[in-house]
């Protein structure tokens, strides 16, 4: 499976600090956010590791909330022939993980610009537009 540069980036930062198996359900949670945010026409891209970042930027807590509901509705297989909801604690736990990422993507990249502008890393290097770091 193959993310946006942002997505590993942001997994390769928190290596350190998760186990690989909290990784690996971060990962699965984002693939399956991308998946809806591909089908269901909330980005112009058509692969999940072409979503930009200035996609998610643009998103809406309308449109948040209801990636939120999907969730909630969506079954899960259990055996060739059963489904069932997913449990609470199972929801609680993705609003979690793209909190984590989107609380990563807007405070914990940010670097200073100038005293008076923060710019995320990411987006400047993709722009590439030039920065320089203040200590």
């Amino acid at each position: 499976m193959i993310l946006p540069p942002y997505i590993e980036e942001f997994v390769e930062d928190k290596l350190e600090h998760r186990s690989p198996t909290i990784l690996l359900n971060y990962v699965l949670d984002y693939k399956t956010f991308f998946e809806w945010l591909i089908s269901g026409g909330g980005v112009a891209d058509t692969d999940i590791k072409d979503v930009k970042m200035t996609e998610l930027e643009s998103l809406s807590l309308e449109e948040a909330k209801n990636f939120f509901k999907h969730i909630r509705r969506k079954d899960i297989k259990v055996t060739e022939n059963e489904t069932k909801k997913p449990e609470e604690v199972s929801v609680s736990r993705r609003i979690s993980t793209l909190r984590f990422l989107f609380k990563y993507l807007t405070s914990e990249t940010e670097i200073t610009k100038n005293k008076k502008d923060k710019y995320p890393y990411l987006i400047d290097k993709y722009i590439g537009e030039p920065f320089s770091i203040e200590m």
